[in-house]
């Protein structure tokens, strides 16, 4: 009987120290991705990110491949667009950062300066794994909604692009338009001072306040803040704007 009582205690014990375990880990793994939590949990979406390979996801070769900001965009893609069938990347290069969202079948990437920048750049022409996407070399401002280009898509991202438009709110605005995406995922510079012809942004010292102005007051589903461990800062925006 004692046997049994003590064998009790232990399975009781080892639970408890399971479930502190998972529990920690979970709390590591939204503040090292600097997720909210709130959203994470929501119809407990986040339970599959194995799948995603964090820390690779910027483009080979370059600075930009282990920055953070990727990682939290990919867990917003997965937590608020896991059942999309198709997705528009806007202003891109190659190769692409919607390329890694394997479970999207139709991915098609949209930006005026894709193959001049690929020739021009001198970053390693380096495609994913499975580098299934359709370019289009095209303006995404200048292209109509509902044409062979911007078709009705179940998700739309836009990485660092807005601050180098000359018109962000309609830029933004044009994203928001129920013809064209379902939900909305955008990264920008989060306070950055004017850092000159080297990065060329037009837009600088971007918080909140200043993408809900370009929104025209929508309030959006998720905003998340992601500071590199060089100290930059970039502000990761979700729209849900019509169901998925």
């Amino acid at each position: 009987m004692w046997t049994r009582a003590r064998s009790s205690v232990v399975g009781i014990v080892a639970g408890v120290c399971v479930t502190c375990l998972v529990g920690r880990w979970f709390e590591d793994a939204l503040e090292r991705y600097a997720y909210d939590a709130r959203s994470a949990a929501r119809e407990s979406r986040i339970g599959s990110f194995e799948m995603i390979p964090f820390g690779n996801l910027g483009p080979i070769g370059t600075a930009r491949e282990g920055l953070r900001y990727y990682d939290v965009a990919m867990t917003a893609m997965w937590a608020y667009a896991r059942g999309a069938e198709s997705a528009l990347e806007i202003g891109c290069v190659r190769p692409s950062f919607v390329g890694h969202a394997n479970w999207i079948a139709q991915k098609t990437c949209i930006a005026p300066y894709y193959a001049a920048y690929k020739e021009t750049s001198g970053l390693p022409s380096v495609s994913p794994v499975n580098d299934d996407v359709s370019y289009v070399t095209a303006d995404f401002m200048r292209t109509p909604l509902k044409s062979a280009e911007l078709t009705n898509v179940d998700l739309c991202v836009c990485m660092q692009v807005l601050e180098h438009v000359s018109s962000p709110d309609d830029f933004l605005r044009k994203m928001l338009n129920t013809e064209l995406c379902k939900v909305v995922i955008v990264s920008v510079p989060y306070m950055w001072a004017d850092c000159g012809s080297k990065c060329s942004h037009v837009t600088h010292n971007i918080d909140e306040t200043t993408v809900m102005k370009w929104s025209g007051g929508r309030v959006p589903a998720q905003t998340t803040v992601v500071r590199e461990r060089g100290g930059t800062a970039r502000l990761i925006v979700v729209y849900e704007v019509a169901p998925l």
